[in-house]
Formats: C-alpha cells, sequence, structure tokens
C-alpha cells in the first residue's frame, strides 16, 4: 500500500556527476506529484537553460563558466532559486533541489530561506568513487559541453572541496543528512531515498 504524503517534502539531492542525481530527482519528483504539487529546482539546467535563451552578456558569461567546469557566482545560482521559491512554491508544496547549494556561501543563502519559509529539509548525498563517477559521466554525455576530461575533473575537484562542505555546514543548521550508496542500481537507490522520507 502506498503511504500517504503527509506534508510537504523539502529535499537536497546531491552527487558527483555521474552519480544518478538527476535521475534520482526526477524519480523522487514523480513520486511526490502524486499526492501534492512538486517543484523541481535543478540549477544547473536552470543555469544552461538561461545561457542558452537569454541572449544577454550574462548568459554569455554563464555558458563560458559552465562549459569550463566552473561554478558561476553564488549570486547567480541564487537568483536561479530564488526567484521560483518566491514566486511558485505555494506553503504545501514539495521542493525538490538538484544542485544547491554548491558552496557554504550559497548554502547559508538557501538554508536562510529555507529557514524563513519553516520548511525543514532532508539532504541526500548519492556516494561514489571518482573513478566510477568519471565513468559514468563520460557514458551519460553526448550533448552537455561541459562533459569534456578537464571540466569533469573540476567538477570533482569542486564536489570535494566546496560543496561537502556546503553540506556539512547545513547539517550542522538543522538538515537531515542520508548517505546512500549510489553504485547500487537505480531501483535499489530510489527505493532506499522513498524509505529515509518515509513515502
Amino acid at each position: 500500500m502506498t503511504k500517504v504524503n503527509k506534508k510537504p517534502r523539502t529535499v537536497l539531492l546531491y552527487g558527483m556527476s555521474g552519480a544518478g542525481k538527476g535521475t534520482q530527482a526526477r524519480l523522487l519528483v514523480q513520486r511526490l506529484r502524486e499526492k501534492r504539487n512538486t517543484h523541481f529546482i535543478e540549477t544547473g539546467q536552470l543555469l544552461r537553460d538561461y545561457a542558452e535563451h537569454a541572449g544577454t552578456y550574462g548568459a554569455r558569461k554563464i555558458n563560458e563558466t559552465i562549459s569550463a567546469g566552473e561554478l558561476v557566482p553564488q549570486a547567480v545560482s541564487a537568483y536561479m532559486w530564488s526567484g521560483i521559491l518566491l514566486k511558485s512554491v505555494g506553503e504545501d508544496d514539495n521542493i525538490v533541489f538538484d544542485g544547491a547549494a554548491r558552496s557554504v556561501d550559497e548554502a547559508r543563502l538557501l538554508q536562510g530561506m529555507l529557514h524563513w519559509f519553516g520548511r525543514e529539509h532532508d539532504i541526500f548525498i548519492l556516494e561514489i568513487d571518482d573513478e566510477t563517477a568519471k565513468e559514468r559521466a563520460i557514458a551519460r554525455g553526448e550533448g552537455r559541453s561541459d562533459d569534456n576530461d578537464e571540466a569533469m575533473r573540476k567538477r570533482l575537484q569542486w564536489f570535494n572541496n566546496k560543496t561537502m562542505p556546503a553540506i556539512d555546514y547545513m547539517q550542522e543548521h538543522g538538515a537531515r543528512v542520508h548517505r546512500i550508496d549510489g553504485a547500487k542500481s537505480i531501483d535499489e537507490v530510489h527505493k532506499e531515498i522513498l524509505n529515509k522520507l518515509d513515502l
């Protein structure tokens, strides 16, 4: 019997490129939408869409930055997701984040907004080793200009040096953090996430 989603959920998914967080995010969103309105905030895709369609100098700078495997300034990422939080998210809506926050400074901004909205939040880290991450990212990556070897190396470095401290910061300030073996099958990981969320 399917469990009832009794309260709005706020979930942040993390993992190195190739860990499968995008797949798991979409599966989770699909499940959550069975019960209530759910927003999927995928920072990387928001940035890529803006870079492709906005036609501005800022859009070109975003494209140059992500193509080089670098992170955009925290204010740019915050602009992407804060607009959705302020304009579109209702009190009883679920939110699933993929790719926020990626640095301690950005984590302060995001967690400050989530606390302001009175939203408890769960963080899931899909853990795989660096070599597996690299192999999976290469295998998946046609059409992603930032899936070249150098850009992936930089993203892996950023994850270890910048994103993990951001997760630690959010855990210290009340986020529930769950570590999951991302080397398991898609179905196994999905079931473990649902179990941790009591869905």
